[in-house]
């Protein structure tokens, strides 16, 4: 299990903390976004909201990891992006695949 910081606070944020929460084992203990995207009253979800610039202050990369969703909008230019900013800042990523869902064989 692995403490994860989820990056954004959006709708796709809201739905992979409900998924990490009730099909992992992975505890959700922080969201991030940039300091302009930070939301009045520093929450989201219950859990605080911190700058994506100064991340490291409070969560060190030794302690947790990140987990990106990305919505469809301009999905894979934002996704190696935000994946390459993390990774600057020496954090892990993790990937989810739900345990729902439906994995056929290779044939």
């Amino acid at each position: 299990m692995a403490k994860i910081i989820i990056f954004g606070v959006q709708d796709f944020a809201s739905l992979a903390h409900f998924y990490l929460k009730h099909d992992s084992a992975h505890e959700t203990v922080a969201f991030s976004v940039n300091a302009e995207y930070l939301p009045a009253g520093g929450t989201f979800e219950g859990l605080p909201v911190v700058s994506f610039e100064e991340i490291e202050r409070t969560y060190p990369p030794a302690e947790v990891q990140f987990f990106a969703p990305m919505s469809h909008r301009q999905m894979n230019r934002l996704r190696a992006q935000v994946y390459q900013q993390i990774k600057e800042k020496g954090y892990r990523l993790i990937s989810y695949v739900s345990s729902k869902a439906t994995v056929f064989p290779d044939t």
